[in-house]
């Protein structure tokens, strides 16, 4: 993500278009289908934000677009060719913190520029822009342990940053963290995007967070993940929290997602539910058999 307009994104760098994707998990007996002929378009450009139940397939579905793994049908394609593998043009920030813990702040946010053998002097001065964004100036020297969950975060999304790649994958980055935190981190996430416009897919279960971020809200089914709709969020920006309660906007959007995702985990509730009376019952039926009864 370079210090610049973003209009090659804009343009159409990094578009991901998924075309009837399913994947299964498991032996060849007991195989499950955990993404079926799920169809959607990530938009390049756009802040792309993924919701859907628990377990219904949101990380898999970042897995397949990042490369990590691959569709057992279907094409998932990055700017028109088809993705086989990962690619530094598809950056991925995990939900588990994955900084190197004998490198200090700033070491960790320039090892993929150094490593790419970028110019010292370029990188340093981007690297110190980034690090005031994200208000850790006064940190660049201190080392993970020394940094508290929130800023362990802000040093992830900077070297995010610097590594400049045309599509950012985050899975849940802010899961976990405290609530006075995460509203810090969404802020600082959306300043850093107004400044860097590139095309995101954020992964998320938090109905208020997907509204905030969103220019764009893909609502998937419960497990098998599928796309259940998309919705444009044509809210006004800059965003702040005080928006998901002062937009009617905001309450209408909010309405219509969660009946959906309310919906889904229904289904999901009541699938279970027959898991379990299945699983009851034929002990039931072997605990007759053992004792005679």
């Amino acid at each position: 993500m370079h210090d610049n307009d973003g209009t090659e994104a804009v343009n159409g760098r990094g578009k991901i278009v998924l075309h009837r994707v399913t994947k299964y998990f498991g032996t060849e007996k007991s195989e499950k289908a955990v993404v079926e002929d799920c169809s959607f378009i990530i938009e390049p450009g756009k802040l792309n934000v993924i919701i859907g139940p628990s377990g219904c397939g949101k990380s898999t579905l970042l897995n397949l677009m990042a490369g990590f793994d691959e569709a057992d049908a279907g094409t998932i394609t990055f700017d028109g060719v088809r993705i086989q593998g990962p690619s530094s043009d598809r950056l991925v920030v995990f939900q588990e913190n994955a900084l190197f813990d004998w490198m200090s702040a700033y070491e960790n946010i320039v090892f993929g520029p150094h490593a790419r053998g970028s110019r010292s002097g370029t990188m340093k001065t981007r690297a110190h822009s980034i690090l005031e964004r994200v208000g850790l100036s006064a940190f660049q020297d201190k080392y993970p342990s020394q940094l508290s969950g929130g800023m362990q975060r802000r040093v992830e999304l900077a070297r995010a940053v610097i590594n400049d790649p045309a599509v950012m994958l985050l899975d849940e980055p802010f899961r976990g963290l405290d609530a006075m935190t995460k509203g810090l981190m969404q802020e600082y996430f959306l300043q850093l995007y107004a400044e860097n416009p590139r095309t995101v897919v954020f992964v998320t279960t938090d109905i208020d967070e997907a509204i905030l971020l969103a220019d764009r809200l893909i609502l998937l089914s419960n497990g098998p993940a599928s796309l259940r709709k998309c919705i444009n969020i044509d809210l006004p920006k800059p965003r702040t929290a005080a928006l998901l309660y002062e937009e009617d906007r905001a309450n209408d959007i909010k309405r219509e997602a969660l009946a959906m995702l309310y919906e889904e985990a229904l289904k999901s509730f009541r699938k279970q539910k027959r898991s379990d009376d299945d699983f009851l019952s034929a002990y039931s039926g072997r605990t007759r058999r053992d004792t005679g009864a």
